[in-house]
């Protein structure tokens, strides 16, 4: 599918703060021993994510009160299972709402003697990165790449993301131009390029990339408004051959003297959202202060990978997919959603996203219900949006196959490293007739 945004949150990070946190992860320096070391080390690890001095957490506070989520939640669970050598569930962060009282249930939990090396994580210590070699494609990736090459109903198109923002200051061509050439050198998969016997290879340097750029601002506002349509038109619908590089097409318009537009269009194979993120984030520091370096990011997505692959030979992951496995058979059918019109019939399908923004006073009562009922924000939308497919479906009892962003903290770098981190999880959702939305989002959460 494609996605257009022009107004979301995530380009609005080219004009304000940094995307990645600032902090960087303490190296790991053994298992963790007794209730206040857990806790000041997981302190300082919340602190980190949420880029903030670890003396303005409260370990008495909530920690849904500072915006924890369940991405969040599933990476500290990962990292506290690293440093205390035993198995520790995310849910234990819900069930234990405090950093105090969660520490008191770590330390209750802490086996005797030497942590099992079974269960102990590898140091983060990663191979150096062989950009030459062709590596293996994630298993989303992979599904990218069969969709586009498939024929079938809503078919035969690639996954691809579509953005455009305003910013409000006097357009500089060398600086906009300098600062890209410098992301596509920094982050690998900007160079990437897939094989077509399956795999993906990095070019070891880029052919030259020209930002095209127009200027409207002598233009009367019907023929600028008519322009930047037809810019729109032609990158929000792109197909771009992944065996080609680029993977990705940016363009600016100057729109006045002192205003000018970006345009992006760029292969999801490349990146998920928290990598537009970051990258968008990146730029604006580049064309700002030229001169200030970036953060080293001494980690590349290839070496990312072969980690994961190894974590898919320890005995927690055997038991992570024996527990999916166990379950298959009482999975719920997907959702039939009533449609408008029979896909077999549409000769030339174009794929959009649709968005609408609450105010911020709206947002922070959703966020502050959702607090007080012990769920995170995206569990409370996630009830509103299955009670709308609900609607839609005639259904109460079906499965969501929901994205997620899946970065674990295997290194200190991996918040700053760019690449496709989306992977998806199958969410059972079963709408009791009459029961409170909160308990719905709640079962939500623990699904």
């Amino acid at each position: 599918m494609q996605s257009s945004n022009h107004t979301g949150e995530a380009l609005r990070m080219l004009v304000g703060d940094d995307a990645a946190p600032r902090g960087d992860r303490a190296p790991a320096a053994g298992p963790l021993s007794g209730r206040a070391e857990i806790e000041a080390w997981m302190k300082a690890e919340l602190a980190r994510h949420l880029s903030v001095p670890a003396d303005e957490i409260d370990s008495g506070e909530p920690l849904l009160s500072y915006g924890l989520d369940s991405g969040a939640a599933v990476r500290l669970a990962f990292l506290a299972e690293e440093r205390l050598g035993m198995p520790v569930s995310p849910f234990a962060l819900y069930e234990h709402p405090t950093l105090r009282e969660l520490a008191g249930h770590l330390a209750s939990q802490l086996p005797a003697g030497a942590p099992p090396p079974e269960i102990l994580a590898p140091a983060p210590t990663l191979p150096p990165p062989a950009d030459e070699e062709p590596f293996a494609l994630t298993l989303l990736q992979q599904a990218y790449v069969w969709a586009r090459g498939a024929r079938g109903h809503l078919l035969g198109r690639s996954c691809h993301v579509y953005m455009e923002t305003d910013v409000d200051e006097p357009l500089d061509r060398g600086r906009l131009q300098a600062g890209f050439e410098r992301l596509v050198e920094r982050h690998a998969m900007l160079r990437a390029v897939f094989r077509e016997d399956g795999r993906q290879e990095i070019l070891p340097r880029a052919p030259a990339y020209t930002l095209r750029v127009e200027d409207l601002s002598a233009l009367p506002a019907s023929e600028r408004d008519a322009s930047a349509l037809r810019i729109r038109e032609e990158l929000g619908h792109q197909d771009f051959d992944p065996a080609v590089w680029p993977l990705f097409d940016v363009r600016a318009a100057r729109t006045g003297s002192g205003s000018f537009r970006l345009f992006l269009s760029m292969d999801m194979l490349l990146v998920d959202f928290q990598s537009l993120a970051i990258l968008l984030s990146e730029w604006r520091r580049l064309y700002e202060s030229p001169d200030r370096p970036l953060p080293p990011v001494s980690i590349e997505f290839r070496s990312y990978l072969d980690r994961l692959e190894a974590h898919r030979r320890t005995p927690r992951y055997e038991r992570d997919r024996a527990w999916w496995t166990e379950r298959l058979d009482t999975m719920p059918e997907p959702p039939r959603i009533r449609l408008a019109a029979d896909p077999a019939k549409l000769t030339a399908p174009r794929f959009g996203s649709k968005d609408a923004e609450v105010d911020r006073a709206t947002w922070v009562r959703i966020r502050d219900a959702a607090r007080d009922h012990g769920v995170t924000p995206s569990a409370a939308m996630g009830a509103a949006y299955a009670g709308v497919i609900a609607a839609w479906s005639g259904s109460r009892r079906f499965v969501l196959n929901l994205p997620i962003f899946d970065r674990v903290g295997f290194h200190e770098d991996v918040d700053r490293l760019v690449g496709p981190f989306t992977t998806n999880v199958l969410v059972p959702v079963d709408l009791t007739p009459g029961e409170d939305p909160w308990q719905t989002a709640k079962s939500l959460h623990r699904s």
